[in-house]
């Protein structure tokens, strides 16, 4: 094995200066095409996941502010003595805590 190390150095030291020049190029194999469009879907699975995550975090904040909204009006007729909208205020006040992310006491 040492051999054929030593033969290969000195095959390559005693080469001739022109010699490598005509070498053809080192040159990678082209990727299939398959490979471009599977790396291609997997970057659009990857997109189209994050759109929907977006898509329904932005329903979830329009949701949550509706509800932010009549929770507010609610408490204040609660605060006047409406009983019912006491209890309203309540059930939306816990319609709020669903739409919030697991852990978390504010929304985002």
């Amino acid at each position: 094995m040492r051999g054929l190390f030593l033969a290969l150095l000195a095959f390559t030291t005693l080469q001739p200066p022109g010699l490598a020049a005509q070498s053809p190029p080192v040159v990678d194999p082209p990727q299939s095409p398959s490979a471009k469009t599977q790396g291609a879907a997997e970057d659009a699975g990857i997109s189209l996941r994050d759109e929907a995550r977006q898509r329904e975090l932005r329903m979830r904040e329009k949701e949550y502010a509706k509800l932010d909204r009549l929770y507010t009006k609610l408490l204040k007729h609660c605060r006047n003595g409406d009983r019912i909208a006491c209890r309203k205020a309540s059930g939306t006040w816990a319609e709020m805590q669903l739409l919030l992310p697991q852990g978390s006491g504010s929304p985002s």
